[in-house]
Protein backbone atom coordinates (compact mmCIF):
# COMPACT_ATOMS: atom_id res chain seq x y z
CA UNK A 1 0.00 0.00 0.00
CA UNK A 2 1.42 3.51 -0.71
CA UNK A 3 2.07 6.69 1.53
CA UNK A 4 -0.54 8.24 -0.23
CA UNK A 5 -3.16 5.99 0.15
CA UNK A 6 -2.44 5.47 3.92
CA UNK A 7 -2.63 9.29 4.59
CA UNK A 8 -6.27 8.90 2.72
CA UNK A 9 -5.02 11.05 -0.62
CA UNK A 10 -6.84 9.33 -3.15
CA UNK A 11 -5.97 11.63 -6.01
CA UNK A 12 -2.74 12.78 -5.17
CA UNK A 13 0.55 12.66 -7.57
CA UNK A 14 4.34 13.84 -7.15
CA UNK A 15 3.70 16.32 -9.89
CA UNK A 16 1.30 18.31 -7.72
CA UNK A 17 4.26 18.88 -5.64
CA UNK A 18 5.97 21.08 -8.16
CA UNK A 19 2.72 23.33 -8.65
CA UNK A 20 2.64 23.45 -4.66
CA UNK A 21 6.43 24.87 -5.26
CA UNK A 22 5.61 27.70 -7.76
CA UNK A 23 2.45 28.41 -5.51
CA UNK A 24 4.48 29.18 -2.14
CA UNK A 25 7.38 30.85 -4.03
CA UNK A 26 5.54 33.57 -6.18
CA UNK A 27 2.86 33.91 -2.62
CA UNK A 28 5.80 34.80 -0.93
CA UNK A 29 7.14 37.31 -3.14
CA UNK A 30 9.48 35.24 -5.41
CA UNK A 31 9.48 36.47 -9.30
CA UNK A 32 7.67 34.56 -12.08
CA UNK A 33 11.03 34.83 -13.42
CA UNK A 34 12.95 33.16 -10.62
CA UNK A 35 10.24 30.77 -9.84
CA UNK A 36 10.24 29.68 -13.51
CA UNK A 37 14.19 29.29 -13.88
CA UNK A 38 13.54 27.25 -10.58
CA UNK A 39 11.48 24.62 -12.25
CA UNK A 40 13.29 24.60 -15.49
CA UNK A 41 10.52 26.12 -17.46
CA UNK A 42 11.37 27.84 -20.53
CA UNK A 43 8.33 30.56 -20.83
CA UNK A 44 6.83 32.82 -18.35
CA UNK A 45 3.21 31.32 -19.23
CA UNK A 46 4.11 28.18 -18.06
CA UNK A 47 5.31 28.97 -14.66
CA UNK A 48 1.80 31.12 -14.31
CA UNK A 49 -0.08 28.03 -15.06
CA UNK A 50 2.16 26.39 -12.09
CA UNK A 51 1.36 28.97 -9.76
CA UNK A 52 -1.55 29.50 -8.48
CA UNK A 53 -2.73 32.69 -6.42
CA UNK A 54 -5.28 32.36 -3.49
CA UNK A 55 -7.28 35.59 -3.18
CA UNK A 56 -5.14 36.67 0.31
CA UNK A 57 -2.12 36.92 -1.66
CA UNK A 58 -3.84 39.21 -4.32
CA UNK A 59 -5.20 40.75 -1.38
CA UNK A 60 -1.87 42.15 0.07
CA UNK A 61 -0.41 42.92 -2.72
CA UNK A 62 -3.35 45.41 -3.35
CA UNK A 63 -2.83 46.81 -0.02
CA UNK A 64 0.78 47.01 0.01
CA UNK A 65 0.57 48.97 -2.80
CA UNK A 66 -1.64 51.52 -1.39
CA UNK A 67 -0.95 51.36 1.94
CA UNK A 68 -0.01 54.77 3.55
CA UNK A 69 3.20 55.80 4.26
Amino acid sequence: MSACLKLGLKDFHIHDLRHVFASKMVMNGTSLYITGELLGHKTPNMTKRYSHLIPETLKKAVDEAFKKK
